[in-house]
C-alpha cells in the first residue's frame, strides 16, 4: 500500500472511508501499510480533540482525558492521548476499527482497565479488575495483561494475576516482544490463576505433546537468550524438541522481521536456509527481500541460500535497492530468466534508482514479459521513460490516445515525441 501524507487528507476522505468499508474489519492488512499513512492523521485528530464520528477515537479521548485528570494535570492529555494510540498501532485490525461509525455499545470500563493497566495508574487497575472479566478476541484496545506486558509494569500485573483469570497467550507476548526480564517474571510465577503451560499439562498417560505451529507461536522472539530458555523449557517437560521444518519457519519469520541475530543462531542450529514450506512461510531469503533486510540477505546468502526469481522480483518491485544490488552481485544473478519482469515492476512503481541498478548490471529491457516503457508510463516518470529509451528500450505496446483514455495526460506529449521519432513502435503504428 503505498503511503500517502496526512495533508492529502480531508473530512469527506475519512467520511468515504467509513461508508464505503474500504477499511472494513473483514480485511487483513498488516498494520505497518496501515499505520504508515492513517497515524499521522489520526494523532492529529486526536490532538485536536477532533473525534467526531470515529466513535472509538473518542473513547481514546475520553480514556485519555480521565487519565489526565487522575494525575490532576490536564496538560498530560496529549501525552496520554497519543500514548494509548500505541496500543492500536500494532494491529492492523484495530487501526482499521478506528474508522468504523457504527460499532454498537462500547465497554468503556474495559477499555479503561487496559488502558491504565498500559499507562501504569495501579489504583484505577485495582478498583476496575474483574475476576469475572473473559478475555475477548475483538477487544479495541486488546487485554489488559498484553498492556501491561507491552509496558513492563510488574506493579499492574502482580494485581492483574491476583484478581482476574490470566490466559497462557500472556506468556507468548512477553517472548514475541523479546523481554527477557518479562518472560523470566513470568516462568517464574507462582500464582495459581496462571500456569503459562497450562494447554499441555500432562494428564495421566495422555501427554499431549505440542504441534508445530504451537511451538512455532512460543518460540518466535529476537532474542536469542530467549529462544534457547523457551527451547530448554520445551524439552525439559517433553511437550515437543524442534524438528528441521520447524526451525524453517522460525527462520523465515526471524528474516522477514529483520532479526539478524536471531537468523545466525537458526542457521547454527541447523534451520534449512533455502527450503520453503509447502503452503507457508515462503523461504527465508524471500521473506527477508520482502521487507529489505539486506543484513539478513547477506547472512542467508553466506550461509547457501540461491536467489531465485520471486526474490529478485519482490525486492525489485518494493524498492529495496540495497537488497537488489546483494542479489545483483549474487553468482546466481548470471542467470537473466531470473530478473524478467523487474525492470517492468521497478518502472510501475515509480523506483527510479531501482532501474537504473538493474540496467547498470546488464539487465536487458528489451527481455521482459511486460516492456518497461509501459512501467514508467503508468508510473507518468519521465525522467525513467527517457533513461529506458536511451538504454535500448524500444517496444511499448501503449499509445498516446491510450494514455490520454486512462487519464495519463502527462505523458502523452513525451509517447507523442517517441512515435513520432521512431524510436518507438505503438499499438496503433
Amino acid at each position: 500500500m503505498a503511503k500517502i501524507r496526512s495533508e492529502l487528507f480531508s473530512e469527506q476522505l475519512v467520511e468515504a472511508l467509513c461508508t464505503s468499508n474500504l477499511l472494513g474489519t473483514g480485511r487483513r492488512v498488516p498494520s505497518e501499510c496501515i499505520w504508515s499513512w492513517v497515524g499521522p492523521y489520526i494523532e492529529q485528530r486526536l490532538r485536536e480533540r477532533r473525534t467526531k464520528g470515529l466513535p472509538r477515537l473518542y473513547t481514546i479521548q475520553r480514556i485519555a482525558e480521565r487519565l489526565a485528570a487522575e494525575e490532576g494535570v490536564e496538560s498530560d492529555y496529549e501525552t496520554y492521548a497519543l500514548k494509548l494510540l500505541q496500543l492500536v498501532a500494532p494491529s492492523g485490525e484495530r487501526v482499521m476499527r478506528l474508522f468504523t461509525q457504527h460499532h454498537g455499545a462500547e465497554d468503556f470500563r474495559y477499555m479503561l482497565l487496559v488502558s491504565a493497566a498500559f499507562t501504569n495508574h495501579t489504583r484505577l487497575v485495582a478498583d476496575l479488575a474483574d475476576p469475572d472479566q473473559s478475555w475477548g478476541d475483538d477487544r479495541p484496545l486488546g487485554h489488559p495483561f498484553e498492556a501491561a506486558v507491552m509496558a513492563g509494569n510488574y506493579e499492574v500485573l502482580t494485581i492483574l494475576f491476583d484478581r482476574m483469570k490470566c490466559s497462557a497467550r500472556v506468556l507468548k507476548i512477553a517472548i514475541n516482544n523479546g523481554d527477557l526480564q518479562m518472560v523470566k517474571y513470568m516462568l517464574n510465577l507462582e500464582f495459581t490463576s496462571v500456569d503459562p503451560w497450562q494447554n499441555w499439562r500432562p494428564q495421566h498417560e495422555n501427554r499431549r505433546k505440542m504441534s508445530r505451529s504451537e511451538q512455532s507461536s512460543v518460540l518466535k522472539t529476537p532474542s536469542v537468550e530467549i529462544f534457547e530458555m523457551i527451547r530448554s523449557e520445551l524439552r525439559s517437560r517433553q511437550l515437543a524438541i524442534p524438528d528441521k521444518a520447524l526451525l524453517r519457519d522460525l527462520l523465515a519469520n526471524a528474516a522477514g522481521n529483520g532479526h539478524t541475530d536471531m537468523v545466525k543462531h537458526l542457521v547454527l542450529c541447523g534451520a534449512p536456509v533455502d527450503e520453503a514450506a509447502e503452503r507457508w512461510p515462503p523461504r527465508a531469503l524471500w521473506c527477508a527481500c520482502a521487507k529489505g533486510h539486506e543484513e539478513v540477505v547477506q547472512v542467508l546468502l553466506q550461509n547457501g541460500a540461491k536467489p531465485r526469481a520471486p526474490d529478485f522480483r519482490i525486492a525489485a518491485t518494493s524498492g529495496h535497492l540495497l537488497t537488489l544490488k546483494l542479489l545483483l552481485e549474487s553468482e546466481a544473478a548470471a542467470q537473466p530468466h531470473l530478473t524478467t519482469g523487474c525492470l517492468y515492476a521497478a518502472a510501475k512503481k515509480g523506483f527510479a534508482d531501482v532501474v537504473q541498478l538493474l540496467l547498470d548490471h546488464g539487465v536487458d529491457p528489451k527481455n521482459s514479459d511486460t516492456a518497461p516503457l509501459i512501467g514508467a508510463v503508468e508510473s507518468e516518470h519521465t525522467t525513467m521513460f527517457r533513461m529506458l529509451v536511451q538504454r535500448g528500450a524500444v517496444s511499448c505496446q501503449i499509445s498516446r490516445e491510450q494514455a490520454e483514455a486512462e487519464g495519463l495526460e502527462s505523458m502523452s506529449a513525451l509517447l507523442q515525441e517517441v512515435e513520432s521519432s521512431l524510436l518507438v513502435p505503438t499499438s496503433s503504428a
